[in-house]
């Protein structure tokens, strides 16, 4: 096996791993309050997309300009998988704030998150695809 690839391989888990930790991070401690979900297609239709939606799955489309921010939502249990990349600014309800680079075909599993928004803080389009567990 060629090393090059074992070290992108490896670099890609890496970053991966640290997306998922951080949206993690988002998903609220208090029981109660994960019950207060907060519609990402509600809340900001311009940047969410439905494509595909049953009893088991609801398939978005994200989409993020650069300097557009969406608004307050949470996600259930979902995958990601980034169509095109870029830089996003992370803000949680408890006042936490983190950047995230998406790197473009990157996939990630995510427990719920909580409650928060991004702002593109790049140069290009963000475009995640969303998988949301029902």
């Amino acid at each position: 096996m060629d090393i090059k690839w074992k070290n992108e391989r490896l670099k890609k888990c890496i970053l991966n791993s640290v997306i998922i930790i951080l949206f993690i991070s988002c998903s609220k401690s208090n029981t109660s309050e994960q019950n207060l979900e907060i519609n990402a297609i509600e809340v900001s239709p311009n940047q969410f997309k439905v494509l595909f939606e049953n009893e088991f799955v609801r398939v978005i489309e994200y989409n993020l300009k650069p300097g557009e921010k969406d608004l307050w939502h949470t996600h259930p249990k979902k995958t990601s998988y980034v169509i095109s990349g870029g830089k996003l600014e992370i803000r949680t309800e408890e006042g936490e704030e983190f950047t995230v680079v998406g790197e473009k075909g990157n996939a990630s599993w995510m427990d719920a998150v909580g409650k928060h928004y991004a702002e593109n803080i790049g140069d290009s389009t963000v475009r995640i695809l969303l998988t949301e567990i029902k």
